[in-house]
């Protein structure tokens, strides 16, 4: 009779299991879902709080929370699943350093300070290595994302590199966009610049969208003050401004997107 009843088990157990799914594929497909964070200046009290942007208009749909620093640069490392940023030379607590944040609460967690006199803008290329840049030193420079440190590339002998864009295209190569809106190539062995064309204006802390490839640029900067600020959405091969969205938030200063593969279950 105990051996009737644990057969009888047995079986039961594999019913049940049979019930939730036989674990082949077939249950789950993955899709691309792509998010947009940025995050707005504050007050000369505050801190910069990160928030959520519709991926397609560029509109605010939320703020996610304070990151605790005023960021100078966001990028997501695809890598590792992580958003990082850098911190600007004028935080009070941890100027020119790069920091991890927190896609759920917006707080920011210190990493290292770079060394630099100032890490412009950040992006990363789909090794997972860090770039930044020197607006002092004219020139791009790495940034170890374990420990903040960044190293020096070169020189790219262009002048008055502010207020500018710096983002790896499909293709991999690292794009410039400066803040009088000449587009350069930039060469990550040497930082040498190689121009590719002009969008006569602004549109700085830009990034590719995972999915059109076009680049998204924000069209006004902290030197002029102006709360309402537009995203430009440019097709960098032809230099050509194919739209301006409104995020409806003030003083929007920094973008990222999130690219990643999420489950759906059958």
């Amino acid at each position: 009779m105990k051996n009737v009843i644990r057969i009888a088990l047995v079986f039961l157990a594999l019913g049940s299991l049979s019930a939730c799914g036989d674990g082949n594929d077939n249950d789950v497909t993955f899709v691309q879902q792509t998010t947009l964070f940025g995050t707005t200046l504050g007050s000369s009290e505050s801190s910069d709080p990160l928030v959520l942007l519709n991926p397609n208009t560029g509109a605010y749909i939320k703020t996610v929370g304070p990151t605790g620093y005023f960021v100078s640069g966001l990028a997501y490392d695809k890598t590792t699943g992580k958003l990082f940023a850098t911190t600007s030379t004028i935080d009070p607590v941890f100027p020119a350093g790069l920091i991890e944040i927190n896609t759920v609460t917006g707080e920011g967690t210190e990493i290292g300070l770079t060394g630099l006199t100032a890490a412009a803008t950040l992006t990363v290329d789909s090794a997972g290595q860090l770039y930044t840049w020197e607006p002092n030193e004219r020139g791009l420079a790495t940034i170890d994302k374990v420990t903040g440190d960044a190293t020096l590339v070169g020189n790219s002998g262009l002048d008055n590199t502010r207020a500018l864009g710096l983002d790896f295209n499909a293709l991999g190569n690292l794009v410039l966009v400066n803040g009088d809106g000449q587009i350069y190539e930039i060469d990550t062995i040497t930082s040498a610049a190689l121009q590719i064309g002009d969008i006569r204006v602004r549109a700085h802390h830009g990034k590719y969208h995972p999915t059109t490839g076009l680049y998204w640029g924000i069209d006004t900067t902290l030197e002029e003050d102006i709360p309402d600020r537009n995203l430009l959405v440019v097709d960098i091969p032809t230099s050509t401004i194919l739209e301006t969205l409104s995020p409806g938030v003030d003083y929007l200063h920094t973008i990222a997107f999130v690219s990643r593969l999420v489950p759906v279950y059958n």
